[in-house]
């Protein structure tokens, strides 16, 4: 326990406090090398990462200059691939962004090697309208505001029973807590106003059965 300045640490050289890993500046590491806090991996100098040698915070991939990356070598943020400069991106090598393939300049594609980007199919029909058109639609709006499948629970907020079952929120913060999507998304629809209903029913190739199969509820008569 030599060189160790801060408290309850079970490795060595730490200066930080609540460390199981070595030469830790930051406190609540189990990592060696960490400058930060909270890390599951070593050598990084941001927080809440839980893999190696990232540069942002709460990556779990490795060697992210950016943050919330679960790919690794990527420069933007929020990336599930690799390689990336840009962000949310799925695919690897991209400098655009919201790509699902690969090294694509333009964003909103799902193809390779893109400079532009095409236009989307909605209700598995072809559109005439792109990504950005789409993100422009008072629908989208709407639809931003439905439930997702799952919700974060900050730690404060967390049950003592949460947190027995769920020990990893000490690193995290927190957990994402799953929710029944199904009665969630009725209740949301059955509350929407008719401005708001319109608002869906006016997206270019609407189908009523696959946007209830997709959003799991029951519209009723009113279209």
């Amino acid at each position: 326990m030599d060189w160790d300045t801060g408290r309850r640490n079970a490795g060595i050289r730490n200066t930080g406090n609540g460390n199981v890993g070595g030469r830790n500046a930051g406190n609540w590491n189990t990592g060696g090398r960490n400058a930060g806090d909270r890390n599951t991996g070593d050598r990084n100098t941001g927080d809440q990462n839980t893999g190696g040698w990232n540069t942002g915070h709460r990556n779990t991939g490795s060697r992210n200059a950016g943050h919330r990356n679960t790919g690794g070598w990527n420069t933007g943020d929020w990336n599930t691939g690799s390689g990336n400069a840009g962000h949310w991106n799925a695919g690897k090598g991209n400098t655009g962004s919201y790509n699902t393939g690969d090294w694509n300049t333009a964003d909103h594609t799902g193809g390779c090697f893109c400079t532009t980007a095409g236009k989307i199919r909605l209700f598995d029909k072809a559109s005439d309208l792109s990504m950005r058109d789409w993100w422009a639609l008072p629908a989208r709006v709407v639809l931003d505001g439905s439930p997702m499948p799952t919700e974060w629970v900050d730690e404060r907020a967390m049950t003592d029973g949460e947190k027995a079952e769920h020990p990893a929120h000490k690193s995290a913060c927190g957990y994402l807590r799953q929710v029944d999507l199904g009665t969630a998304r009725q209740s949301w629809w059955d509350g929407l106003s008719r401005e708001d209903k319109a608002k869906i029913y006016d997206i270019p190739n609407f189908d009523k059965s696959k946007f209830e199969t997709i959003m799991g509820i029951k519209i009723g008569a009113e279209t």
